[in-house]
């Protein structure tokens, strides 16, 4: 038995059998015991031959905090013959916790065994022993209960080769964002990656948002610059799944595979490709070129960074612009990864798409691929073609094949060189025309982001004007306040009222072709004014069907037109009837009209008379005053 567990039965006999108080207790148990007073066993002198006061106390509050198996010395001693492992339902719990909390620390078991158990809990030191000991032997399970992702890089088998079946050029493509985003000098930002899985080409974008049409543009960009890929690999985000990006694809003629959600590892080659980013470009950032390794503090913000930007959620901060970030990826992807070995392809990607001798697709009419990247309205891009052309953006676009489709749907594309012409395509993505706008027609080659800007512009400036000129009245007005007068003349008047090298070949499709018919139809046709517009449109018969339409729609029209006048006029008749009805006080009235008139008042209709009334009285009563 334990020597000190010993001592501390006997220290318990003594304590029930003294009258002094406890501190007074304790010392004089300690002078019985070293002068031998006691009847002690020559074992226990042997092994603890003196006490002192401090060391009873502490024995006596080991107890207390940690329990008497803290003392007993009994397990521990072979592997699973600690007290953990031999105590029913102590292994249980400790794994329980570590599932459920798999952060938590041995002083929060320790709390949770001492609230579940009361007694005989192994201390704060021996729970961490084993929880360490078990994290070790379980690191894979461990890693997966604390860090899916880390579990993935680490544990995950990867005996197979993503891109096996990959034996060429553009033939997939894998886009991507990083998890978490980047604070630049001039706000939040996102990096959008792209990487051609055959030859490990890569490409970023540095982005406010990593909105579909940030999407576009890097692969506009890439496909210009590596050819037309046969198929595209992205997770199943919002951004990646836009009907934008869903129609561009399908246009381009482009696969697009979607990957399961939370499951990053189906897209492993841009991911790998984000992961040697951030750890290559904490080198090149500002700050931490030419680091001395004596500097922890920088070396532990580069890290930093560079976790916080593959993680989900995680903001990265760096003095930069995203014009000098953007640069730095540039240099970081066309300078150094492009001729760094990599490991699978056992030569740099440089060498891996010169080796290329295949064809690559190209596309020849640039006009044509910015007309089908180019964002559509609001609304799915649909619009319907009234007899005034498509109305966008509170202005009127018109063309004159647009005449043969008057009441139908159109997909309508915004020109993004040209804020005075829309591209108009069947709802089938057949090119019908490009419509413009000739209120618009003379400033031809400004971009609907330029526009936009001047418009904000314009607006700021207006706005600051009025908010200028009202400033000044309100300060001679006075009416800061206005609420404690109005309430007070409410009170007053009536109390009631509650106030991407090789052979080159010519890629295209039905939606490229059509695309490029409206490219040649804006260079041929550049009507500037109403008068030719309207000349071009009668030079144009309109077809039977679209005059047939027309019809249609003008008779619609009048019948619309002749039920708002009957509406208006059985208003007016239901008023009426209630008025001579009140003019009786409803007095001497059938039970019809009674029944009518209080199922009336409880209308929308009715309540709005009664109290558009009531308030008209009262202004008189007021003006009258």
């Amino acid at each position: 038995m334990n020597s000190r567990l010993e001592i501390l039965k006997l220290w318990e006999w003594h304590l029930e059998n003294s009258t002094e108080a406890v501190t007074a207790a304790q010392f004089s148990f300690c002078r019985l015991y070293n002068e031998c007073a006691f009847e002690i066993p020559d074992w226990l002198k042997e092994a603890i031959p003196s006490v002192s006061q401090g060391s009873l106390m502490r024995w006596i509050k080991t107890v207390k905090r940690e329990g008497i198996s803290r003392l007993g010395g009994a397990h521990g001693n072979r592997k699973g013959s600690g007290i953990i492992d031999t105590t029913p339902g102590y292994k249980d719990f400790i794994e329980s916790m570590i599932y459920d909390f798999p952060d938590c620390s041995a002083k929060h078991v320790y709390k949770g065994m001492l609230a579940r158990y009361k007694t005989d809990i192994p201390s704060i030191s021996t729970i961490e022993r084993w929880m360490n000991r078990w994290k070790n032997q379980n690191k894979p399970l461990y890693a997966n209960l604390r860090n899916p992702d880390q579990f993935r890089n680490q544990f995950m088998p990867a005996f197979g080769d993503a891109s096996e079946n990959i034996t060429r050029l553009n033939q997939l493509w894998e886009m991507d964002s990083t998890p978490g985003d980047v604070m630049l000098v001039d706000g939040r930002h996102s990096i959008i990656g792209v990487i051609d899985v055959w030859g490990r080409l890569f490409r970023m974008l540095v982005t406010k948002t990593s909105k579909s049409e940030m999407i576009a543009a890097l692969l506009r960009d890439t496909i210009l610059k590596w050819g037309v890929p046969e198929a595209i690999k992205t997770d199943n985000g919002s951004d990646y799944t836009s009907k934008h990006i869903a129609r561009t694809l399908g246009a381009l003629g482009i696969t697009q595979e979607l990957c399961p959600p939370f499951q990053p590892q189906k897209k492993p080659h841009i991911e790998r490709a984000f992961g040697t980013f951030t750890r290559d470009i904490v080198e090149l950032l500002p700050g931490y070129i030419g680091h001395n390794v004596a500097e922890k503090k920088a070396i532990d913000e580069r890290k930093s960074f560079a976790d916080r930007l593959m993680k989900k959620g995680e903001i990265a901060e760096v003095n930069l612009t995203a014009a000098q970030l953007q640069e730095i990826c540039d240099n970081w992807s066309s300078k150094i990864y492009m001729f760094e070995q990599h490991r699978e392809l056992k030569m740099s990607p440089s060498a891996k798409v010169n080796s290329w001798r295949g064809e690559i697709s190209r596309i020849e009419n640039v006009r044509a691929l910015d007309l089908l990247l180019a964002p559509a309205p609001n609304g799915d891009g649909m619009r319907s073609v009234t007899k005034k052309g498509i109305s966008l953006d509170n202005l009127e676009y018109q063309a004159p094949e647009l005449a043969a489709y008057i009441g139908e749907r159109v997909a309508v594309r915004y020109d993004p060189l040209d804020v005075s012409k829309i591209v108009v395509y069947t709802s089938e993505m057949e090119l019908v025309c490009e419509a413009i706008c000739c209120g618009l027609i003379g400033i031809e080659g400004v971009t609907r982001a330029e526009l936009a800007a001047k418009a904000t512009e314009i607006s700021k400036k207006r706005i600051a004007e009025g908010k200028a000129r009202l400033k000044s009245v309100s300060r001679k007005s006075n009416t800061k306040n206005i609420a404690n007068e109005i309430l007070k003349h409410c009170a007053d008047s009536n109390d009631k009222i509650i106030c991407l090298p090789g052979n080159n070949t010519s890629h295209s499709t039905p939606a490229l072709e059509s695309a490029a018919e409206a490219v040649a139809l804006r260079d041929a046709m550049e009507p500037k004014s109403f008068e030719e517009l309207d000349m071009m449109t009668r030079a144009k018969p309109i077809a039977p069907e679209a005059e047939r339409k027309l019809a249609q729609i003008v008779k619609l029209e009048m019948i619309r037109e002749h039920t708002l006048d009957q509406e208006e006029a059985e208003k007016k008749a239901r008023i009426a009837r209630y008025e001579d009805l009140l003019a009786k006080n409803f007095q001497g009235i059938t039970k019809e009209d009674d029944v009518w008139r209080k199922t009336w008042e409880e209308t929308p209709e009715g309540r709005t008379h009664i109290r558009l009334k009531r308030l008209r009285e009262q202004n008189a009563q007021l003006n009258q005053a």
